[in-house]
């Protein structure tokens, strides 16, 4: 096996995980997101809020996985040692790079891909919802909402995901072989989503993504791509819906 392939098919955490960690971390953080959520969801229908505001606190609530996630994997035998678990390192200018470059490397890819898909479904005459719920929000949401979104979608969302997909569940899927590992948990995270018209581009993402974590062996250059990513997105269709961009 070439240099490369060894590098993207080791293991790229210092700590193992037994697979019952992996997986009570995995059932149990996507509990405490539903939970979160449906709070969130609950609180902006009783106050009564707009489907914006309703959607970011339904955002806000998910991301109580994450506190979920690191005290399920740092109380874990042994102890004080979550960033070794997590395979996560301070991020370098290299790991930055990556992220840039996967970014780069990514964009036309998924781009023809989803052209090419919205073609295949249209001929089958399916229907499909063009944009996510998140961006169609996004156009009638106010600056402190805009503000709250953003934080969830560029910073927090890497984050949580990152985690649970590319270190958890790749964590879980290893043992099938490092690239149907890679495969499945970008399957996995293409379906998470439920958005039928991007389901192609997410599965490219989730393979991007967790490339960058194996070839860098640090999470945090996959979260950093992937809030590049998100961050793309975001403005994206913040100048669309403001007339800088064409529909």
């Amino acid at each position: 096996m070439t240099g490369i392939g060894r590098r993207f098919t080791r293991i790229p955490w210092r700590s193992e995980l037994p697979w019952p960690l992996l997986l009570f971390a995995l059932f149990g953080s996507f509990g405490a997101a539903m939970l979160g959520a449906t709070v969130g969801a609950v609180i902006g229908g009783v106050l009564k809020l707009g489907q914006p505001a309703v959607m970011m606190l339904t955002m806000a609530g998910q991301c109580v996985e994450l506190p979920a996630l690191l005290l399920i994997a740092g109380v874990w035998p042994p102890p004080g040692r979550l960033c070794g678990k997590l395979g996560l390192r301070p991020p370098k200018w290299r790991d930055f790079r990556a992220a840039l470059i996967g970014l780069a490397a990514l964009l036309p890819v998924s781009s023809v891909a989803a052209a090419l898909w919205q073609m295949l479904l249209e001929s089958l005459d399916i229907d499909f919802q063009e944009k996510q719920d998140l961006l169609v929000a996004v156009a009638d949401a106010s600056l402190p909402v805009l503000v709250g979104m953003g934080v969830c979608v560029i910073i927090v969302v890497p984050v949580c995901e990152e985690i649970f997909f590319r270190r958890l569940l790749f964590g879980l899927l290893r043992p099938l072989g490092a690239w149907a590992a890679v495969a499945g948990g970008a399957a996995l995270f293409s379906a998470a989503h439920l958005f039928l018209l991007g389901a192609p581009s997410l599965f490219l993402m989730g393979v991007a993504f967790q490339l960058v974590y194996l070839w860098r062996r640090n999470l945090a250059a996959s979260m950093l791509m992937h809030a590049f990513v998100n961050l793309f997105a975001f403005v994206g269709t913040l100048l669309e819906v403001h007339g800088y961009l064409p529909e």
